[in-house]
C-alpha cells in the first residue's frame, strides 16, 4: 500500500477521569475521521518526573512465541509510519489541550 502522508483527522470524543486505578489519570475516546475508526480505551499516565503526562493509545498484551515473555503491542497501527507519527502527536495534543481546559492537571 502506498503511503498517503495525509494529515490525520483526529477528533477527541471525551476524556474520562480514572477513579479506580491509581496509576492512570484518565482514559480517552477518539475518532479518526479520515479512516472512519472509533478508538476507545486510551490511557493517560503521570510522567515519571511527576510534572507531565504520558498518553498511550490502546494496547494489547500477549506472550512472545520465541521468549515466552509478556509483550505489549498497539491495537491500531498504520503502515504509513509518517501518518502514524502525526496521528500520535495529534492525539497527545488534543488530550493535553482538553485536560488543561478542564483543569485536570491536579499535579501541577
Amino acid at each position: 500500500m502506498k503511503p498517503s502522508h495525509s494529515k490525520p483527522q483526529v477528533e477527541l470524543v471525551d476524556v474520562y477521569p480514572e477513579k479506580h486505578d491509581p496509576e492512570i489519570i484518565a482514559t480517552f475516546h477518539i475518532y479518526l475521521a479520515d479512516k472512519d475508526i472509533d478508538i476507545r480505551g486510551g490511557k493517560v499516565f503521570l510522567s515519571e518526573s511527576g510534572n507531565g503526562i504520558f498518553v498511550q493509545v490502546p494496547q494489547g498484551r500477549g506472550t512472545c512465541d520465541e521468549t515466552g515473555e509478556m509483550i505489549q503491542f498497539p491495537i491500531v497501527s498504520f503502515t504509513d509510519k509518517t501518518y502514524e507519527k502525526a496521528f500520535r502527536k495529534e492525539v497527545i495534543r488534543l488530550v493535553r489541550e482538553y485536560m488543561e481546559s478542564q483543569n485536570m492537571f491536579w499535579f501541577k
